[in-house]
């Protein structure tokens, strides 16, 4: 169901993925096997930034998919830049871009994971980009915790150990 979500989402959006499927709620018992295709994946398209989960989130499949990210990131030598985001719960950010152009097409993105409760989640997520707006005076953004790769892999050791 979830590939067929994704897929919609690639055409609608306009982007290529790929789906390492993993079993839900089992990434954790797959983290070395995911850190490997991970690693594969950064050394191929060598890219400058990599959007991750943040490693604090408090769903297990999203802190099994940031540590497979920072072993990925020790794997390949990655240099760049670590984009962190809220998926479940939120985090302490340090930047916030500006969504209030692309919400309508954000939302219509979510929704498309109905699995995922999308339009109650698309709600849920409306409220949080107004909060992260507030305090930079703007309509709706998006908050990271930005840093390098080698903070990332640190930051999720060190929440590891919590």
């Amino acid at each position: 169901i979830r590939l067929k979500e994704a897929e919609r989402v690639s055409k609608m959006l306009d982007f290529d993925y790929r789906f390492l499927e993993r079993s839900d709620g089992q990434v954790s018992r797959e983290e070395e096997v995911l850190a490997a295709d991970l690693a594969t994946i950064l050394e191929e398209f060598n890219p400058e930034v990599l959007f991750a989960p943040f490693p604090g989130d408090h769903h297990r499949d999203h802190q099994a998919s940031a540590a497979a990210t920072a072993l990925a990131i020790e794997r390949s030598r990655f240099s760049g830049e670590v984009w962190a985001y809220e998926v479940w719960s939120t985090m302490w950010p340090n930047v916030v871009v500006d969504i209030h152009e692309v919400w309508e097409e954000k939302k219509a993105a979510i929704c498309c994971y109905e699995s995922q409760q999308g339009e109650k989640y698309a709600e849920a997520i409306h409220g949080l980009n107004r909060y992260r707006a507030f305090t930079a005076k703007l309509a709706l953004a998006e908050a990271y915790f930005v840093c390098s790769a080698s903070e990332y892999c640190a930051l999720g050791q060190e929440l590891s150990r919590l």
